[in-house]
């Protein structure tokens, strides 16, 4: 299991992070390209598992029984899933789950650019969903890297980048990412799952605003992982029995 601690040198938890520290684009952002800080994000992070398997697992909400069940258990609430699968040996899959808690009606501009991108199709999500990487606590040669490779900047993840499949349920939108799809970003992946283990990785995911009625951008989710040790935390999954699925909030990567 992953371990929630305070120490510096804490190892395999994550922690939900202040949207605040990204910038994302302004009101005005079409016309002065002027960014400000997001306000804090539109979604909380419940749970954060890392899983592997013989296979590759697509739709987790629907396919992993116990997570499928956890999903029944809340109808009135939202949720938005990422499953990310890393181009490792073992297929690691990284399944991060967050539930809404903006009260709908209170950002007009985050409402319109999150209902387009539901209700869109995929070609229309693929060029929607940013994602916004951090570095930090981390060896010199690893941020020298992914700097290098031009890892921390803003990216539009299936803008000719990342494979992406996406699904919607009755009280859930899930993206499966594909980060082997990419040269690059199966390099950055690679320099930084070679030293999880001393890594803090602050991720941002939002939807692009591209309009000005769905400006100025607001974070869906983020969350930092800190010092994930891939061999410790990882759930084998279990193709016959899909009981991993932990409805404790804390799930396998703990929460500090």
């Amino acid at each position: 299991d992953i371990e929630a601690t305070g120490k510096k040198k804490a190892k395999n938890y994550w922690a939900q992070s202040d949207a605040t520290s990204y910038n994302l684009r302004g009101k005005k952002y079409l016309e002065d390209r002027v960014k400000i800080p997001s306000k804090d994000a539109a979604f909380d992070v419940v749970s954060v598992q890392i899983f592997k398997s013989n296979s590759r697992v697509y739709h987790v909400a629907e396919n992993m029984a116990s997570l499928k069940d956890y999903l029944s258990n809340y109808p009135d609430e939202f949720f938005f899933i990422t499953a990310r699968i890393l181009p490792t040996k073992a297929n690691h899959f990284v399944v991060t789950i967050a539930r809404r808690v903006l009260p709908e009606g209170e950002d007009e501009p985050f409402d319109k650019a999150l209902d387009s991108y539901i209700e869109g199709d995929d070609e229309y999500r693929n060029m929607r969903l940013k994602y916004i990487a951090k570095i930090s606590d981390s060896p010199w040669l690893v941020q020298r890297i992914v700097k290098g490779l031009g890892g921390e900047r803003p990216a539009i993840l299936g803008k000719g980048y990342l494979k992406q499949q996406h699904y919607r349920g009755p009280n859930y939108y899930e993206v499966n990412v594909d980060v082997g799809s990419s040269l690059i970003a199966s390099q950055i992946a690679g320099s930084v799952t070679g030293f999880a283990s001393s890594v803090k990785v602050g991720e941002c995911f939002l939807i692009e605003g591209q309009e000005e009625d769905k400006l100025p951008e607001r974070a869906v989710y983020t969350v930092d992982l800190v010092n994930i040790q891939f061999k410790l935390c990882s759930i084998a999954l279990n193709q016959e029995d899909e009981t991993f699925f932990n409805e404790n909030p804390y799930g396998t990567v703990h929460r500090i």
